[in-house]
């Protein structure tokens, strides 16, 4: 039986009353219920912008009891919806997602056999940032390195506190400290992506400050010293670092012994 085309059954139950009747006029009447649905079932697929896991569980929503299929990378896992029309699928362990983004397919087909597809997008990112380059200032006040850009840097001081800053987008990075460090302290350096991923921990030496013993003072009865132009050139404005401090210079006459000038 086919009903017309000029007439189709709107979505929704209907009672289909069939009578069969033979040539003597004998008759019997049968009801079949029947529901109609013609509507592409709904399907939604979340997003996933990014992530450290790479067997990710997918999740969506679909026309309850649905069938759904997800298409990722390559691999197509099936999985239904509830009652309450929410679905989601792992990426199984043994076909782990590669770091990069993806297109999430999600195909659902309903009882009566309509079928709609959505998409979404995964990211998947499991590389820890790495230190390039960290060092304590001379002063023993500041870290400062390099690293990821946009990277979570956390200092671990010798007590175990911690001091943290955020790298710009170039990588730098300095925290500054709670005191000067100048003992040879070790502190303990580590960055972390912006999803957690975290690097390899970095040893950082602060400096240590000259002990009495490495300090000389030159004085009037100091011979036989000589101070270059070279030495002079090579100081630093830096009062932290190793340098000449001079208060006077005499100018001797090497002919007479006699003091030229102060």
């Amino acid at each position: 039986l086919e009903l017309p085309g000029s007439a189709p059954l709107p979505d929704g139950d209907h009672t289909l009353v069939v009578t069969a009747a033979d040539a003597a006029g004998n008759s019997t009447s049968v009801n079949a219920p029947i529901t109609v649905d013609t509507l592409a079932p709904a399907v939604t697929i979340d997003d996933h912008p990014l992530t450290s896991d790479n067997t990710p569980t997918l999740s969506g929503t679909a026309e309850p009891d649905s069938t759904v299929l997800i298409e990722v990378d390559g691999q197509t896992l099936a999985t239904s919806s509830d009652t309450d029309g929410n679905w989601q699928v792992t990426i199984p362990d043994g076909r782990p997602l590669a770091d990069g983004a993806f297109t999430v397919v999600a195909t659902a087909t309903d009882s009566a056999g309509n079928m709609n597809t959505a998409s979404g997008t995964l990211a998947v990112d499991t590389q820890a940032p790495e230190l390039l380059t960290a060092e304590v200032s001379p002063s023993g006040e500041s870290v400062s390195g390099v690293t990821e850009g946009g990277a979570l840097v956390t200092l671990t001081l010798p007590d175990g506190d911690t001091v943290t800053a955020t790298a710009n987008a170039a990588g730098d990075f300095e925290l500054e400290l709670p005191a000067a460090y100048t003992g040879g302290e070790t502190f303990q350096l580590m960055a972390a992506d912006n999803i957690g991923n975290p690097s390899a921990t970095l040893p950082v030496t602060a400096p240590t400050a000259p002990s009495a013993g490495d300090v000389r003072f030159i004085t009037a009865e100091d011979t036989g010293i000589v101070i270059t132009k070279a030495d002079l050139l090579a100081q630093t404005s830096d009062p932290d670092s190793p340098h000449l401090d001079i208060t006077s210079i005499g100018l001797t006459d090497p002919a007479t012994g006699s003091l030229v000038d102060n």
